[in-house]
């Protein structure tokens, strides 16, 4: 009988282990599988999603690995130069000469301050940091470039004069409006506040006048980008603080002092000290000259001391 039940234990076990996922299965040995599938956009909304550009800019400012990490990011993704191969030697020189000219920053930014290798790479840097980011198609094939943080719906409610107030109210949390059938219509471009804070609705572009780009988050069911370093961020925090305590760490390990236990009360004068100074009021003072006169001779430190008396080293 107890050979049945031993038998009949581990064919149950291993029907179990046989088929299945371990990961989705519940144990003590390491957290609990997630129970519930939701939209990115209830993952990571408009306050979410700001908050987290801000703590990637402010990390990059202040944390120099993170910063050296995406200028090298940048240094091999956004520059790029065009083989021109049209078979006809003319023409290749014709082509090359028209890049060129256009990639400089009067011909292909609409502000005239960048350059186009200049303008991919910030471009890029916004998605890295803001997980997108946009262009918008000006007259003369210029680039205006958008940073993903103001494609939002406006902080404070925005009052617009005729059809397009319901335009606007159509944005949704993305910053983005759509069609019935779920294709982009047009993105809500903000400007940000005479305080700095806060964003302050600017108009409605129509999506193909935006050349929009994003890191995607592998979901189908998703209109923004989400930043790759947001799974390093924390990661990050904790090398910084683990860097800072250990430089205060190094900081207290390098502190010197010297602590004297006198036996005697008789003054004493200082060995190495200079005979037409007057004597130092205490014996404390004699001592204090002789450290400060050792340390700045860089020597060895000589004292002169009565039996019984210690010195200690802080």
């Amino acid at each position: 009988m107890a050979e049945k039940k031993t038998t009949g234990f581990w064919n149950k076990l291993r029907q179990h282990t046989q088929f299945g996922y371990k990961a989705i299965d519940d144990t003590t040995n390491r957290r609990h599988p997630v129970r519930n599938t939701t939209g990115e956009i209830a993952i990571l909304n408009k306050a979410k999603r700001d908050k987290a550009s801000a703590t990637a800019r402010d990390d990059r400012r202040s944390f120099t690995l993170l910063a050296w990490m995406i200028r090298r990011h940048l240094d091999n993704v956004s520059r790029f130069t065009p083989h021109i191969r049209t078979g006809d030697d003319n023409i290749n020189m014709i082509l090359r000469k028209a890049i060129r000219w256009h990639g400089r920053a009067r011909q292909f930014d609409a502000l005239g301050k960048h350059g186009r290798d200049e303008w991919m790479r910030m471009f890029e840097a916004c998605k890295v940091i803001g997980g997108d980011a946009a262009g918008l198609k000006t007259k003369g094939m210029k680039l205006q470039g958008i940073e993903g943080d103001r494609i939002s719906k406006p902080s404070a409610l925005t009052k617009i004069d005729g059809a397009d107030q319901t335009r606007l109210d159509a944005v949704t949390g993305e910053g983005m409006t759509f069609n019935a059938d779920g294709t982009l219509k047009e993105y809500c471009i903000c400007k940000r506040g005479s305080t700095g804070k806060g964003l302050e609705f600017e108009r409605l572009i129509p999506a193909d006048a935006m050349i929009f780009d994003a890191y995607w988050p592998e979901r189908f069911d998703s209109n923004r980008g989400v930043s790759p370093l947001l799974t390093a961020l924390s990661e990050g925090a904790d090398v910084r603080e683990t860097w800072e305590w250990l430089v205060l760490k190094a900081k207290a390990s390098a502190l010197f002092g010297l602590a004297f236990t006198r036996a005697s009360s008789d003054p004493m004068m200082p060995t190495q000290g200079d005979p037409e100074t007057a004597p130092p009021e205490s014996e404390s003072a004699a001592y204090s000259v002789q450290v400060a006169a050792a340390i700045k001779a860089r020597g060895m430190l000589s004292l002169d001391m009565d039996p019984g008396d210690e010195v200690k080293e802080i």
